[in-house]
């Protein structure tokens, strides 16, 4: 999966700023999701390969859609 050059929509934006929101809620709010928390590190700073690699597989599961 590479980049688009699809350009989103204000409304389409809108909305999956409220699905980020949400997967957000969870990995923060939830400890059954904690295992993905992207801030999970000994210093506490963001692991990008982490964070790179959920994206990634969100994408990959909804490309398959």
């Amino acid at each position: 999966m590479g980049k688009s050059n699809y350009t989103l929509t204000t409304e389409q934006k809108s909305i999956l700023d409220r699905i980020a929101d949400d997967i957000i809620s969870d990995l923060k709010n939830d400890d059954e999701h904690r295992c993905l928390d992207v801030h999970d590190t000994p210093d506490g700073k963001l692991d990008r390969d982490k964070l790179t690699a959920i994206v990634w597989y969100i994408g990959d599961q909804l490309a398959s859609y």
